[in-house]
């Protein structure tokens, strides 16, 4: 049934369009929830930007999000192209298994160390091996197994496979979450509707609601010299969250951000709990800045 739907949406929002397409196994709709995301397309188009697809023809503008959500929860690649193929007798999924080492002969990797069950194990490859780790994680699983800058590896006694420059030149979209904004109309997500049974039995039976959405209602691309006529790129984006993080409780804003529970605390987010928020969360695109070592 969610299948069938997720098609209907989704001919349904890009109709016309020619930069989506339809029909394929990743389902993409828009995740809105509140009314705040149409507030704040509005008040983009009165102050003159461009409202529509970020996704389509211009990479600038301001939009309601878009994600990859099915029947209410992220349709995210296991549940999408790793799930169905689960019963292939070419496939076989180790779970709970952390890789620890590329094993090479000279310069061919022919398979993975791995820990799984307290146990160091092996599994050999008869073609190829993927390393699909992240950004991060691959960097680091190929510097312990000798692929990196020599003097870096000589530090931990790793030998040497290939002398590269593995996990320099890192880049990130740093973020800074604004302080949380009130709002004089109950239209933004508080705690009182998340805990409800009311917005549960609808998120568990049907797949809609509070809970089915991404909780980022709009985002916008911008770029802040005003230099896109110039072909020049986004440099900054701006995620407008449907909820305060002080009006949930502090177990949420500690798991959301990773701050400190003393700073929570100091900071009084305790005030700002059940109460009509919604917050912007700027981040930057196109760094100057790199990780060098």
């Amino acid at each position: 049934m969610w299948q069938k739907l997720d098609s209907m949406l989704a001919v349904w929002m890009w109709e016309g369009e020619q930069y989506h397409g339809v029909g394929g196994p990743l389902t993409i709709t828009q995740s809105t929830y509140t009314k705040l995301g149409d507030v704040v397309l509005d008040a983009a188009r009165e102050l003159g930007y461009r409202v529509g697809d970020v996704n389509g023809e211009s990479p600038f503008g301001v939009m309601k999000t878009q994600a990859n959500i099915r029947g209410g929860t992220r349709a995210d690649t296991a549940k999408v192209f790793l799930k169905p193929a689960v019963n292939r007798p070419n496939l076989h999924i180790l779970t709970n298994a952390h890789v620890t080492k590329v094993m090479f002969e000279g310069k061919r990797a022919v398979g993975l160390q791995f820990i799984h069950a307290a146990e160091k194990k092996q599994a050999r490859a008869s073609r190829e091996v993927i390393i699909s780790a992240g950004t991060i994680g691959s960097s680091h699983i190929l510097l312990l197994s000798g692929v990196g800058p020599k003097e870096q590896l000589d530090q931990f006694n790793i030998p040497l496979v290939a002398d590269l420059p593995v996990g320099k030149h890192l880049q990130d979209h740093v973020g800074i979450y604004y302080p949380e904004i009130l709002i004089s109309k109950n239209i933004s997500v508080m705690k009182e509707e998340l805990l409800s049974f009311k917005t549960n039995a609808k998120w568990d039976l049907l797949g809609l609601g509070a809970l089915s959405a991404s909780g980022v209602d709009a985002v916008g691309f911008f770029n802040t010299a005003g230099l896109e006529k110039k072909g020049v790129p986004p440099d900054m984006q701006l995620h407008m969250a449907s909820f305060g993080m002080g009006s949930i409780d502090e177990d949420f804003t500690y798991n959301c951000l990773g701050l400190d529970r003393k700073f929570i605390k100091d900071a009084n987010y305790a005030a700002q709990e059940n109460r009509p928020l919604f917050s912007w969360i700027p981040s930057l695109l196109q760094p100057k800045s790199i990780i060098l070592s």
